[in-house]
């Protein structure tokens, strides 16, 4: 298998206690949107020319596995029943037990970064610091009626781009790029994991349940006030009094989508897009991540059909 193929995870910690929960995460189907980015990086960096680095393989694995560790923490957070259109972790097997397991697979995906080298731990060590304080930052946040765009940026920057920014930034590494190329797919991945979760955060409130795999309203339903919904409240002074008195579901979410909170979204990820395609357009060998990029406009876009 050549090191650009993506890989399946490898198996994971086989005690009894963690081998069921690992099985299960790995078995829920996922997108890979981050390790796309990661081998496309790489081979941009070498411009296209070359052969992969053989630690390339290995680092997919680790961004791979450092993402279901968030899932498992998200889950529990969010007390999230579905992820994928399956029983979550902690709606499986319990909070606590996914709880633990987002700690093992964290470990495990430090031991996968480590064996990509010094400056890979280093850059997966920032990664996780910056993913921690954009969660807290979000849950500091949860039934703020007066959180503004700025906040909604700050934790999603943290929370979700980061790890965009570690696999665009990790591809670079692992292709040789010089410093301008670095700095360039660094902006690549933060600007594209802001897009990626506003896009994320319009589906969440109008998309096809069953592609997303969890029902509308699940940010609204934690008191996770997401930008569509920042810009509705802007607009629409009386959400705020249905919101307090925690009006159905159906009624909350109609008045948002009666709104341009919508559309604003989704014309603030095209322009978080336009920023991603901007950072790379010089880079010879960049189309696939152009791609990438391109793609979450086609997400966008099927959603308003």
């Amino acid at each position: 298998m050549k090191a650009e193929e993506q890989p399946g995870l490898e198996p994971g910690p086989r005690t009894d206690s963690l081998a069921a929960l690992w099985e299960y995460a790995i078995r829920s189907p996922s997108k890979q949107t981050r390790s796309k980015v990661l081998l496309a990086a790489a081979i941009a960096a070498r411009g296209g020319r070359g052969e992969p680095d053989p630690r390339t393989a290995t680092a997919v694995q680790a961004v791979e596995t450092l993402h279901l560790a968030s899932l498992a923490h998200d889950d529990v957070v969010d007390a999230g029943d579905l992820r994928r259109g399956i029983a979550s972790l902690p709606a499986s097997f319990g909070a606590p037990m996914a709880a633990g397991a987002g700690g093992v697979f964290f470990g495990r995906a430090l031991n996968l970064f480590a064996r990509c080298g010094d400056e890979a731990v280093v850059l997966a060590s920032e990664t996780a610091t910056q993913m921690c304080d954009g969660q807290m930052k979000e849950l500091r946040a949860l039934h703020d009626l007066g959180r503004t765009p700025a906040e909604y940026f700050e934790a999603i920057k943290g929370k979700t781009a980061g790890l965009f920014w570690l696999t665009a930034s990790l591809g670079g590494l692992l292709g040789g790029a010089d410093h301008a190329a670095m700095g360039a797919l660094a902006l690549y991945g933060e600007t594209l994991g802001v897009a990626y979760q506003i896009v994320d955060d319009v589906l969440d409130l109008m998309g096809d349940q069953q592609g997303m795999g969890k029902p509308h309203g699940n940010d609204l339903k934690n008191g996770n006030y997401t930008l569509p919904v920042i810009y509705a409240i802007e607009e629409c002074p009386a959400l705020v009094e249905l919101l307090q008195d925690e009006a159905p579901d159906e009624v909350v979410i109609g008045t948002i989508l009666d709104s341009d909170a919508i559309g604003r979204a989704g014309a603030e990820a095209r322009r978080w897009i336009e920023m991603t395609r901007d950072a790379v357009r010089w880079l010879p060998a960049a189309c696939r991540l152009r791609e990438i990029a391109n793609t979450e406009i086609k997400v966008l876009d099927d959603s308003r059909e």
